[in-house]
């Protein structure tokens, strides 16, 4: 029978956020823009509280779309442009501290490194101090939106290769 550990349980939770989060295809996303009335049958219109997402309205039916790359929604163009040229209030911009995340901007080089170092940092130790738990649960979230990124972005390699080093690093903990 197989037991499940700390690390089979943190690798399936980010996946499952990732598929809460990432709209498998334009239909998906049909569901998430049931709340928003679309003012005209036909138009492009700005989400109320996120600048990286947007309404597309066919037929009067809204599909909400979001914007990827770190990209928003500039109802002027109507498309997706730079933050610094969209001029988006502070407070809409969701996730900012996890966007802004210099692990998040880490070259590739580094990229494997960091994902270690982050996930595993007093990962093994039974008793940690309520700070360290706290530091460790800010670091797994960094690391879950640094994986939906990935998986957004469809950057498969990166996110294959980080993949096969979880997999290394959870079967080795399986024989101590």
């Amino acid at each position: 029978m197989h037991r499940f550990r700390k690390t089979d349980f943190f690798l399936i939770s980010i996946f499952a956020e990732c598929q809460r989060i990432t709209p498998r295809s334009p239909r998906a996303s049909r569901n998430t823009g049931l709340e928003f009335e679309c003012p005209e049958e036909f138009g492009y219109y700005p989400h109320p509280r996120d600048c990286t997402q947007y309404y597309v309205c066919v037929f009067g039916g809204a599909l909400l779309e979001s914007c990827t790359g770190g990209l928003m929604y500039s109802h002027e163009l109507q498309t997706c442009d730079w933050p610094r040229n969209v001029g988006c209030p502070e407070n809409s911009a969701p996730n900012k501290d996890l966007d802004d995340d210099p692990l998040l901007e880490s070259s590739l080089s580094e990229f494997p490194q960091s994902v270690m170092r982050i996930l595993f940092i007093n990962f093994q130790k039974d008793r940690v101090s309520q700070q360290q738990q706290q530091q460790q649960q800010k670091q797994q979230q960094r690391v879950r939106a640094l994986f939906c990124r990935l998986l957004r972005e469809k950057r498969i390699i990166l996110l294959v290769y980080t993949l096969s080093l979880l997999i290394i690093i959870i079967n080795s903990e399986r024989k101590r």
